[in-house]
């Protein structure tokens, strides 16, 4: 059911909803369907879930709020209260804190409805609704299950929340369950009325015929092939194992399981295809989301559910079945009582007896015969997905909503007609739109004005100008006492303020507060690009211009904003204003729960007949007013491929052209392409819709369903504009269909006249008070960027004569220039005092660290070098100038490092001794070492297991040579631990967020097995047999810490990418100094027993972070005088009676003849590839990636490797 712009939707934006739910949300399809349906009408939602880790999270990117509060079973655990008994968690204490933590964080809101789902959510609402006023308006719970016969759950909780179902059922309003058999059962039990029947079942606005992707494409299986698809969790009782033990008997089928499911159980079944020599038939997808799955299984031949059957199972319809019927798939499902009344009754597929392997198999030969062409799908008119389709579901929460709001409806207040005028738009012509809407509230009766700043291209019209000013306090007087603009009652802002600029400096938004002080009505409507959230965007849609913008954010792209500015200023208009307005869902997901007022059109004006069919020489028109936006070159690729293909038609571009004239172009054109990036249609498409002509733009596929289906409009992106365009060419018929469903949509919903007396209803509405924090809050923000940030840092020597001596403190050039004056009047104590803190302000000027250690050696501490060191230091200044390359500057560093160390060591650290080398104590302890690779793990199951299993192999290659303890730390629970297990990896589970807690647990975790070293070791990071020898070696010679210095980096979605990174130090920073220059990388870091205890096993703690570890590696070796050096250059010296040598010594592979590997994944790894492309000459690219890798690791690891790589591939 389309989303419109009406009195319904007007009066429901007045009722909030918190919906709660026991899991973290994202994973949970019919949570997000309900939440949407009710989004879409107006309802202001807040799923309230349960985060896996033990933190509260915000979900942002969605129309509506989600909260994640922090899981309490860590902190139980933590206290000893999880478990009851051994085997029963304490279920009660649980529900308790989770209701305490729904309370704090739904602290000084106000919820009329409360809307709960599943078995915890039972409990939860009725706790809650005993402890604060929520969902006094009504209450609607969700049954997801069937709770007694959950046989599948531990005894002990299973009954406990039976007790709980029948302790509260009888409390919601309303109930609505998801499958007939369930709700008869509920109704019987209790002796209620039947809980309304939901189903959960796909959109039909989610097919896409045109979908980029395919399952079998993405697995390169021929059409002749008979493919088998499983969709959902892979565990025994959902039976896949009797699906690939019947294999052998369907020699020709292959199965495709779609799941994000790792572990034992998965293993397990590639054992028995294998063991069935089917292996090579049988293949794993990870998830797409839910609203892709129709189209993306559109072309597998059967889909299957061989559950087995227990009390809730019998009796579901699961939502897999629904995807397959509306993907054209025929169902072979086990007898369960639910689905064989369903097949039976719907002539959708055929059913087999619960883990029956030759009945599966001969319910497949049975279905394969019976539906030769598959079923009709979505886009087909399957009457079948029309009947069962979410469309059609939502209703029936509608219809309860409906009913609750009728026994409880609100007071309506209103403000009389004549306090609304005058009233304003303004200070933009916006695409038109604050004019157009202008002149239809002045059609009914209101006086109406529109007031725009400065001139237009396209000519349009309106009724002030404003006189731009600087965004000052001047400027209030200029625009409200001057100008006259503050004579009006009412203030609709359009996409900025008066007071503005890009950077939202003080006094930008000023206005919106002032005219509100006045007791004004203001609202304001944020039109696109000025609230885009660049991080929600770029995940929201893989055609984001993200990453364009960012390159040119000030000349090509003066629509980007910094995000930080964004949030502020959002919040302080949602603080501030009566109401805020988006033009449409796509901008409603950076700001949730505004309210959508679509865009405008004076429909009589775009009166252009019926539409009409493709003429014999049909015009294409595309109006590229921001080409990189609108996705303009690919538009332009699309015409010339079709051109190419011998299509007749002629090929128009809009631009620069005045608006009356543009439409007269547009008047004659048979199709319109609008825009192809951002995820939904703007002015162009509306007018075309208008127009009747037929018109191409990319909708968000999750946000489909807020258009009618049929669709008004037909849908193409970035990767299928060609098959779009062809398709329109090649059919008529479709071009004039678009054209009649697009000009009946827009006449509909986007006419102005209705928008106006829509709009007027909520001018009248109460104004809403301001909220202070919301005002203190931007004003903090603008005045911390008044007060300069990290400006400081721009300022260069011709500046700095210029600053005054009040803020020359806060510069390192001055201090810097003042420590050389004083150098040269031998003034070293001043000197060095000036260096200090220069160096405090910018700790990577390496050539300062330089003078610093020359100027400690020679004037401080009295220390004598050996000729040797000096005659080094030589060669290498010299070697600098030589070369210019900023590597070779680490030799010469490395010298002057090991000499501050001395000097540091001497003064500062009496219970370090720098040795004479006593032969007696080098080299005494030969013993067999014991060493823990120590490594974190999360989500991308595929690699990881590559990961484990290499290391497994290496581990029983090293055997004779080292006691190597394999350990993990991961945060997915059992199936992590499973995962970790098999390979031979000691598991331990946390929290994933803050990852610097997770590695600080990790390496405290060491401490229990004593080791003599812990390698810390990337989850992605393959390093070969050398590094592991050396690094014994290093042991046995008492070294501290060592690690590499650069590293090889593959991208398995670009397998042309293998590249040798040559380390930090390409990057020059604004005072020329290489960046962090001899640092080690993070792959592969030895760190000796003696430091670790020298630490306390502790190097992230307290850090909160979730990015760059690896520094914080460096600065915790720092704090001890531990700083980057050469192996050459470390320092042999005596602590407690041992001889050690000191120093963070950094080294090449080359140096070891050893190789490291960093695996780009494209997901979930923490930096890029392209963030170690800084300059040509920090990497090196490899010629034959596959070539240079089986060259140093088993072909084992490398094939695996390519497998995933290909599916990589195929998938993307």
């Amino acid at each position: 059911m389309a989303v419109f712009f009406d009195k319904k939707y007007i009066r429901n934006s007045r009722y909030s909803i918190a919906m709660i739910v026991a899991n973290a949300v994202q994973g949970d399809s019919r949570v997000l369907k309900t939440a949407f349906s009710l989004s879409k009408h107006g309802y202001r939602v807040h799923i309230l879930g349960l985060n896996i880790v033990p933190e509260t999270h915000i979900i942002d990117g969605y129309p509506f709020k989600i909260t994640l509060i922090a899981n309490p079973r860590f902190r139980m655990k933590k206290e000893r209260v999880w478990w009851i008994t051994p085997d029963t968690p304490n279920i009660s204490l649980f529900i308790d804190r989770m209701v305490a933590a729904f309370l704090d964080a739904i602290q000084g809101e106000h919820y009329d409805f409360l809307h709960t789902h599943d078995m915890y959510g039972l409990p939860v609402g009725a706790k809650l609704r005993e402890k604060c006023k929520i969902g006094e308006t009504g209450w609607i719970h969700d049954l997801h299950e069937y709770v007694e016969g959950c046989t599948n759950l531990p005894e002990d909780t299973r009954a406990f929340l039976w007790e709980q179902e029948k302790d509260h059922i009888v409390k919601p309003d309303a109930l609505t369950t998801v499958s007939p058999i369930l709700s008869a059962i509920i109704s019987a039990k209790y002796k209620l009325h039947p809980p309304s029947l939901v189903l959960n079942t796909p959109r039909l606005g989610d097919f896409d015929q045109f979908y980029p992707k395919s399952l079998r494409h993405a697995l390169s299986i021929e059409d002749r092939i008979p493919l088998l698809v499983y969709n959902g969790g892979v565990k025994p009782p959902r039976g896949v194992q009797y699906a690939i033990n019947a294999l052998p008997l369907l020699p020709d089928a292959h199965l495709a399981l779609v799941t994000n499911s790792t572990g034992e159980f998965i293993d397990e079944l590639f054992s028995i295809a294998k063991n069935n020599g089917c292996e090579k038939r049988l293949h794993i997808h990870s998830f797409v989301p839910h609203y892709d799955v129709t189209s993306f299984i559109r072309d597998v031949t059967v889909g299957i559910n061989p559950v087995t059957i227990y009390e809730n199972s019998d009796l579901a319809l699961p939502n897999k079945v629904f995807e397959y019927i509306h993907a054209g798939v025929p169902v072979v499902s086990t007898a369960t009582t639910a689905m064989k009344d369903f097949v039976a009754k719907h002539d959708c597929g055929v059913t087999f007896p619960a883990g029956d392997v030759e009945g599966f198999a001969d319910a497949v030969k049975r279905t394969l015969l019976r539906y030769p062409k598959g079923l009709l799908n979505a886009g087909q008119g399957s009457k079948l997905a029309q009947q069962y389709c979410w469309e059609e579901q939502e209703k029936v929460i509608f219809h309860l909503y409906e009913q609750i709001i009728a026994k409880n409806s609100l007071v309506s207040e209103r403000i009389p007609v004549y306090a609304l005028e005058p009233i304003l738009h303004l200070p933009i012509h916006g695409a038109n739109q604050p004019g157009t809407i202008s002149r239809a509230i002045s059609k009914l009766g209101f006086t109406a004005k529109h007031a725009a700043l400065g001139k237009n291209n396209f000519r349009y019209k309106h009724d002030v100008s404003i006189a731009s000013q600087k965004n000052s306090i001047l400027a209030v007087s200029s625009y409200f006492q001057k100008q006259e603009l503050s004579v009006y009652n009412t203030y609709h802002y359009h996409t900025r303020t008066l007071l503005h600029d890009k950077y939202f400096n003080y006094p930008a938004g000023l206005d919106l507060l002032l005219l509100k002080a006045m007791g004004k009505r203001v609202f304001y409507h944020f039109r696109g690009s000025e609230i885009r959230l660049s991080s929600i965007f770029k995940e929201a849609t893989p055609y984001n211009y993200v990453d364009e913008q960012l390159s040119g954010i000030d000349e090509t792209m003066p629509f980007c904003f910094d995000e930080a500015d964004q949030r502020a200023f959002r919040n302080f208009v949602l603080g501030v204003c009566d109401r805020v307005f988006v033009n449409d869902p796509e901008v409603q997901c950076y700001v949730p729960n505004s309210l959508i007022v679509p865009r405008s059109i004076d429909i009589m004006q775009l009166a252009c007949g019926q539409p009409k069919s493709i003429g014999s020489i049909p015009l294409i028109v595309h109006a590229p007013s921001r080409p990189e936006v609108k996705g303009s070159q690919y538009v332009l690729n699309a015409i010339e491929q079709l051109k190419q293909e011998g299509f007749s038609f002629e090929f128009t571009l809009v631009q620069n052209m005045p608006h009356e004239e543009a439409m007269a172009v547009y008047r004659k054109a048979s199709i319109i392409v609008d825009q192809l990036r951002i995820g939904w249609y703007g002015v162009l498409a509306v007018e075309g819709m208008a127009m009747g002509k037929a018109v191409v733009s990319y909708i968000r596929n999750d946000l489909r369903h807020y258009l009618p289906y049929p669709p008004p409009l037909a849908y193409a992106n970035p990767e299928n504009i060609v098959d779009v365009l062809r398709y329109l060419l090649l059919n008529p018929d479709a071009v004039a269909s678009y054209g009649e469903a697009g000009q009946k949509f827009s006449r509909e919903y986007h006419n102005a006249d209705t928008i106006a007396k829509n709009l007027i209803d909520i001018y009248r509405q109460p104004i809403q008070p301001i909220d202070p924090v919301a005002v203190a809050n931007f004003i903090e923000f603008q005045m911390g960027k008044k007060s300069g940030g990290d400006q400081k840092d721009n300022i260069n020597n011709n500046q700095i004569n210029s600053i005054t001596d009040s803020n020359l403190d806060e510069f390192y050039l001055f201090h810097q220039r003042k420590g050389d004056e004083c150098l040269a009047k031998n003034d070293f104590e001043s000197a060095f005092t000036h260096y200090k803190r220069s160096l405090e302000l910018n700790p990577n000027n390496f050539l300062l660290i330089s003078k610093i250690a020359d100027y400690s050696t020679q004037n401080y501490v009295n220390v004598k070098f050996d000729s040797l060191l000096k005659t080094a230091l030589h060669k290498a200044l010299i070697n600098v100038g030589k070369t210019g390359s900023v590597y070779h500057l680490f030799d010469s560093l490395s010298i002057t490092r090991s000499k501050l160390m001395r000097a540091k060591l001497a003064a500062f650290k009496p219970s370090i001794k720098i040795s004479h080398l006593n032969n007696s104590l080098i080299n005494t302890n030969r013993q067999r070492k014991k060493i823990i690779l120590l490594t974190c793990i999360w989500a991308r199951p595929e690699l990881t297991r590559i990961f484990l299993d290499y290391y497994r192999s290496l581990k029983k290659n090293l055997l004779d040579q080292v006691d190597l303890t394999m350990l993990a730390v991961g945060s997915e629970g059992e199936k992590s631990r499973q995962l970790c297990e098999q390979y031979g990896f000691e598991y331990y589970n946390f929290p994933n967020n803050p990852i610097s807690d997770k590695w600080e647990y990790a390496l405290q975790l060491t401490k229990s097995y004593n080791p003599d070293g812990v390698i810390i070791m990337g989850s992605d990071d393959f390093v070969n047999e050398q590094l592991i020898l050396h690094y014994i070696q290093f042991l046995n010679e008492g070294v501290l810490f060592a690690g590499l210095t650069d590293s090889y980096f593959f991208d398995l979605q670009s397998t042309e990418s293998l590249v040798h990174w040559k380390g930090y130090g390409a990057k020059i920073k604004d005072n020329g100094m290489p960046e962090r220059l001899g640092e080690t990388i993070g792959t592969g870091r030895l760190v000796s027993k003696k430091l670790l205890e020298m630490l306390d096993y502790s190097i992230w703690k307290d850090l909160e972070i979730n990015k760059h570890l690896e520094i914080h590696v460096t600065h915790k070796l720092n704090e001890i005088d531990m700083l980057p050096v050469k192996y050459q250059h470390k320092i042999p010296v005596e602590i407690d009676g041992k001889f050690y040598y000191y120093g963070h010594l950094s080294l090449t592979m080359a140096e070891l003849g050893a190789v490291a590997v960093g695996i780009k994944y494209p997901k979930g790894n923490l930096s890029r590839i392209t963030n170690y492309l800084t300059s040509a000459d920090a990497v090196e690219k490899i010629n034959d990636p596959w070539l240079f890798l089986e060259q140093h690791f088993p072909k084992k690891t490398v094939d695996q490797l390519k497998d995933l790589s290909h599916l990589i591939i195929r998938s993307s």
